[in-house]
């Protein structure tokens, strides 16, 4: 079995004869002293550009590195590096530099002489502080530093100007430092697993943002001034602590991507139906919400990771509304011209027509009944208390209920009766249908007039005095 210096003899060997400007070496398990003997070696491959020499055991670079000064692009992460040689700064055309997963504790001052740098990628290091002479990378577009002890970034990041691509994930930050957001042409941020409580108003300001990640962290709220990010088409908060949205969330009209798994959800707003360009929408382990796994489908690591299909966001937010819709937030759609029940119906779509009769027992204010299509009459036994209607509106149900179609499975005729028994008649009082607690004769007899006129099938009578239960 050949060794991993052998093999890398190998390799350099074939970049040579074919003429490679690349040579990889990744994965050899070469230690610093493989890396010395092969220095001389890899020198005599001609217009080396690329060097991977990643995931192997090196504990530092030799001196001789410094001399392959037309080296673009070099990949050392996976090592066990904590420092490089001065002769690292010859190093002056390099544009892509990868040292993830090392063990510095500071960024190497050698690496803050290559002003060509685009692209530096420091994710999985010891950092603590970054060095003000950070500056100099003008040239930089990407920069990474995530898992590493940061808590504040100098101001001198600010000039970065070129900036598109910025990761802070996994550190020590309670907050959004304010420096970030000179950074005008970041167009990627990343933010999540550290302890953000609030999105500062500053951020707003990067307009140009189109991926936002701020998953596991301590968010509350999200702020209404969301809708400046015009042009964000991902959004990660997942992981919060976040209890509601704002209705500008709707107006992030190139959003494709949406994840708000793992919060404290307990009601979604309408405008999320405004985002036409959605894909993709998480919103598991929100139980609040009540939505079935089976209509949320996959969450997005089974996504990434099985590469399962997720789910279409249209069709969750339809179940969402179909089921949880607060009635008063249909009749708080009213437009000024409506002057009657039947102008606020004809206003209404047959989406909102099916989605009010569906959500009524729903609406804030009173509890659900349950429907018991099998049992005997008498039995649907929860307390009902409709008191957040008043009478317009249950005038007003119960003639979209006549003319909307919707199955038993859905919602009864008894529960919608129930519903005008409370407040048609003015009775302060939750209704319990218990044996014992019938309503009277006259009672019935007028709300059963009341609901023919509406086209309503009504109650009938048996000898128990209770409404009947269709099957």
């Amino acid at each position: 079995m050949t060794t991993g210096y052998e093999q890398a003899l190998e390799r350099i060997e074939q970049s040579k004869s074919g003429q490679s400007r690349k040579l990889n070496l990744r994965r050899l398990q070469l230690t610093t002293a493989d890396l010395v003997n092969l220095l001389p070696k890899i020198s005599d491959i001609s217009r080396l550009r690329e060097l991977d020499l990643s995931y192997n055991e090196l504990t530092t670079l030799p001196a001789g590195i410094g001399r392959f000064v037309e080296l673009k692009e070099l990949d050392l992460k996976e090592n066990e590096l904590r420092e490089l040689p001065d002769e690292f700064a010859q190093l002056t055309l390099l544009t892509e530099l990868d040292l993830s997963y090392n063990e510095f504790t500071q960024i190497p001052s050698q690496i803050l002489h290559l002003t060509r740098l685009k692209k530096l990628d420091l994710d999985c290091n010891e950092l603590t502080f970054i060095s003000s002479k950070i500056g100099n990378l003008s040239s930089l577009t990407s920069l990474d530093l995530s898992s590493n002890a940061l808590e504040s970034l100098p101001p001198e990041i600010t000039q970065l100007t070129q900036l598109n691509s910025l990761s802070l994930s996994r550190n020590k930050f309670d907050t959004i430092p304010s420096e970030v957001s000179e950074l005008s042409r970041l167009t990627w941020l990343r933010f999540r697993d550290n302890g953000i409580r609030n999105i500062p108003d500053h951020l707003m300001r990067l307009a140009g943002l189109e991926i936002l990640n701020l998953d596991g962290n301590a968010l509350t709220y999200l702020p209404t001034e969301l809708n400046k990010f015009t042009r964000l088409r991902s959004l990660n908060a997942s992981r919060n602590r976040l209890k509601e949205l704002p209705d500008e969330i709707g107006q992030l009209y190139r959003l494709t991507d949406l994840n708000l798994e793992e919060n404290d959800l307990l009601k979604l707003p309408r405008s999320l139906q405004n985002l036409p360009n959605l894909e993709m929408l998480y919103l598991h382990k929100n139980p609040s919400l009540d939505i079935p796994d089976k209509v949320l489908g996959s969450s997005q690591s089974e996504v990434l990771l099985q590469r399962i299909p997720p789910a279409n966001p249209e069709q969750i937010l339809q179940y969402y509304f179909r089921n949880s819709t607060p009635i008063e937030d249909v009749f708080s759609r009213q437009t000024e011209n409506v002057t009657s029940e039947e102008n606020l119906i004809n206003n209404l779509t047959e989406s909102e027509l099916g989605n009010l009769i569906y959500d009524i027992l729903n609406a804030e204010g009173f509890s659900q009944i349950v429907e018991q299509p099998q049992a005997k009459p008498g039995s649907l036994v929860r307390r009902a208390d409709f008191t957040a209607l008043d009478k317009k509106q249950i005038k007003t149900l119960v003639e979209i209920k006549a003319r909307t179609q919707l199955n038993k499975s859905q919602i009864s005729d008894e529960a919608l009766q129930l519903v005008a028994l409370q407040k048609v008649y003015e009775t302060s009082r939750p209704i319990l249908v218990l044996s014992g607690n019938v309503p009277d004769q006259q009672f019935l007899a007028e709300l059963s007039n009341s609901l023919v006129s509406a086209k309503l099938k009504p109650f009938s009578d048996d000898k128990s005095g209770y409404p009947s239960v269709d099957g």
